[in-house]
């Protein structure tokens, strides 16, 4: 089983304090912090703050999500170190970032990245904070074939992946990684988006997703209060659409196996 997180990305306008309140009233248990607008990297005081709202709301800390971009030989913009000290001070068990961009007619861009790779899940796994990996389109890991093949290859117990629809992406809609190696992945972030680019509600392909749920319930490992799914996209504030992909999340939870894996 799983638990439902929020990022909080989906109210970039509301202060913490306010994402916590919708997050308790619409039924959430837990709440990825994002960086930028409501926990800086590195301001040790509004981390305190947060983990102390977060805890008197009696919400769960999912994740911590700086704009952070992993790149062979270092990360680019924000310090590692003070993601990781703001990570620590919230008690976040993931850091979700992104791959960065390979650097045009630079050989050894793939050996350089898992090195980094291995070397920053080092640093995180002293702390018992696993780094997972959002593909990104215009990254390094631009699709979920190629950001398997990253994390097989680095092989460090402290670095997972996310799993999310890449519209962009032939691959960005298969089920196959997640169905074969869900231990592979610390988060499940799911997203239906229609054909103009609007965000609809999970059941509009009631199948499909009830196969990648219940795929990442099957995760094997202790069941505990850090598995999550994580709704709520940038800007992606509609309480209706949040309210019904969690109730859905929780119907498609409930079923024994995933149907039509034909």
């Amino acid at each position: 089983m799983f638990r439902i997180g929020l990022s909080s990305s989906a109210f970039l306008a509301s202060t913490p304090e306010d994402v916590l309140a919708r997050a308790k009233s619409l039924g959430f248990e837990g709440i990825e912090w994002a960086g930028a607008p409501h926990l800086g990297a590195g301001d040790i005081e509004a981390a305190k703050r947060v983990m102390l709202a977060t805890l008197r709301s009696g919400l769960t800390v999912v994740s911590y999500s700086p704009l952070y971009r992993l790149a062979p030989g270092g990360g680019k913009g924000i310090s590692f170190e003070a993601i990781l000290g703001s990570a620590r001070e919230i008690y976040a068990p993931v850091i979700r970032i992104y791959a960065g961009e390979a650097q045009k007619g630079q050989r050894g861009d793939r050996a350089a990245f898992i090195d980094e790779l291995r070397r920053r899940g080092d640093e995180a796994g002293r702390h018992g904070i696993t780094i997972a990996l959002s593909p990104n389109p215009r990254s390094l890991m631009p699709g979920l074939r190629e950001s398997v093949s990253f994390v097989e290859e680095a092989a460090h117990p402290f670095i997972r992946l996310v799993w999310e629809p890449i519209p962009a992406d032939p691959a960005g809609f298969d089920l196959s990684a997640l169905e074969a190696q869900p231990e592979l992945f610390a988060i499940l972030r799911p997203r239906a988006v229609a054909a103009d680019g609007s965000i609809v509600a999970l059941e509009s392909a009631a199948s499909y997703w009830t196969r990648i749920i219940t795929a990442f319930s099957a995760k094997p490992g202790p069941r505990d209060i850090g598995r999550f799914v994580l709704l709520g996209g940038i800007g992606d504030c509609r309480d209706e659409t949040l309210s019904a992909d969690i109730a859905f999340a929780r119907r498609a939870a409930s079923v024994p196996e995933a149907i039509d894996r034909g």
